[in-house]
């Protein structure tokens, strides 16, 4: 998953920038772009009320016309999650609502009228087994169970990420307890539609989604029965017929401390999809979702050679960011030039910023928000 839960199922795992040039192929997507982010302030978060030891922010979503930012406070594992989703100014990132949620709030999705303006707001919770559904006056208006298989070590399906489809008529859940399931909800009925539930098959983690046009796109992997690897996946569903899915391995390990799995996913104004993801290597992928095939591959620059790539972002004009969770460095990649332009080294900015969980970029493609749970601060950078 973006995702640290991804990688804890699967085997209990757990403006000062460097610029280092690579090898780029001219390519058909955005104008050139003059310059990466660059780094504005550093903002605290804490919630009002006690939501697990700390307040791990998580996922971070825009409203489409860019009023409004939204951010989960996953504050820890079972046992010791958070419990809120904050509403913060997009502009002074003061927090202006809290929204009571499960424990360990993780990723937020938006559904929204023809304006940009927010319709109804989805979050999943991972250690709760849920996913709060709340309105654009911050009040929540359903809770959805999410039920947990028999016998499973922890009591919750480890609901994981969001996809809203193009219409906005399903919400997509990604689960990563194993059991392969992706759900939709109905957003008129607000209940979880089985006719168009996905299976992966069991063994599999879901992780990350997007929609390319009308194709989901879901990252993932498929553990081994013993927990001691696991084969890295990008899977491609008609939701019009959940039962045909289509796999891409990206790469397999067993019995090497090593645990491939796609954590991340966007979509390039090409419509390539670029991914990454844990232990594929210091890269990233461009996908072609029609063919299920690697079209590009960039290398990072970053300094672990396994790639712990747990956040991928891209903005409206092409820059695509990846940040790797164990060496706290963000790729900056030109997905016109597809190469590496920077890499920004969090420790050198002016602040102390661990385990990168979200970028996330506004609506117009001038700011990009980064959240770092292990030091409880989001980041601003300007474009």
């Amino acid at each position: 998953m973006r995702r640290l839960i991804a990688a804890a199922s699967l085997a209990a795992l757990v403006a000062s920038v460097a610029v280092r040039t690579a090898p780029a192929q001219a390519g058909p997507c955005g104008p050139l772009l003059t310059h990466p982010p660059l780094f504005q302030q550093v903002v605290p978060v804490a919630s009002s009320v006690s939501c697990g030891a700390q307040a791990w922010p998580y996922g971070a979503k825009y409203s489409p016309n860019g009023d409004r930012l939204y951010v989960a406070l996953f504050g820890g594992l079972v046992g010791n999650g958070g419990c809120r989703v904050q509403r913060l100014d997009p502009q002074s990132f003061a927090v202006l609502a809290e929204i009571p949620t499960g424990e360990s709030p993780q990723d937020i999705a938006l559904t929204s009228f023809p304006s940009g303006a927010v319709r109804l707001g989805f979050v999943t919770n991972s250690s709760a087994s849920s996913v709060t559904v709340f309105n654009a006056q911050d009040a929540v208006v359903a809770t959805l169970p999410i039920s947990v298989l028999p016998g499973a070590f922890y009591p919750t399906a480890f609901p994981t990420s969001l996809a809203v489809s193009p219409n906005q008529r399903h919400v997509y859940v990604s689960t990563s307890d194993g059991s392969g399931r992706v759900l939709a909800i109905d957003t008129l009925t607000l209940a979880f539609d089985p006719t168009r539930a996905i299976h992966l098959g069991a063994g599999h983690t879901a992780t990350r989604m997007v929609f390319a046009g009308e194709t989901l796109i879901i990252c993932g992997a498929q553990g081994t029965p013993s927990f001691t690897g696991s084969t890295a996946k990008v899977f491609a569903v008609d939701p019009l017929a959940p039962t045909l899915v289509r796999e891409l391995v990206l790469g397999s390990a067993n019995n090497t401390f090593l645990f491939p799995t796609v954590q991340d996913c966007a979509v390039a104004c090409d419509g390539l999809v670029w991914v990454a993801g844990f232990d594929l290597g210091a890269k990233v992928f461009a996908i072609d979702p029609r063919a299920l095939a690697v079209r590009h591959v960039v290398p990072t620059l970053t300094s672990q050679p396994n790639g712990k790539f747990n956040a991928l972002g891209l903005s409206p004009e092409g820059w695509l960011v990846v940040g790797d969770l164990f060496t706290h460095e963000i790729s900056v990649i030109s997905t016109r030039r597809r190469g590496v332009r920077a890499v920004i080294d969090s420790f050198q900015l002016p602040a102390t910023l661990a385990s990168v969980q979200e970028l996330e970029f506004s609506p117009q493609g001038d700011k990009l928000i980064a959240t770092w749970a292990g030091t409880n601060n989001l980041t601003v950078f300007d474009l």
